[in-house]
């Protein structure tokens, strides 16, 4: 799914902002994608495309952009199918 390093990064900046569980951010891969999917799949089409400009946000913040960022776009969107 996802970069290890990206989500080591970027999803703590995001946990109480859209209510992702404290732990997650710490977890190994598989258990992060898990949890992250069960949190995308309640949340709304408006709301998913908040917490999409967020992840942008965050990580362009931390120098991530481009082809890396939208790896990552992608598979956020595949989480939520």
């Amino acid at each position: 799914m996802t970069n290890g390093g990206f989500w080591k990064t970027v999803l703590p900046a995001l946990e109480e902002q859209f209510s992702l569980d404290k732990k997650l951010a710490s977890s190994k891969l598989a258990d992060l994608e898990k949890g992250l999917k069960k949190v995308i799949k309640k949340m709304d089409g408006d709301e998913f495309n908040l917490f999409l400009a967020q992840v942008v946000i965050k990580a362009s913040s931390k120098q991530i952009m481009g082809v890396d960022l939208t790896a990552q776009i992608v598979a956020l969107k595949e989480l939520r199918k």
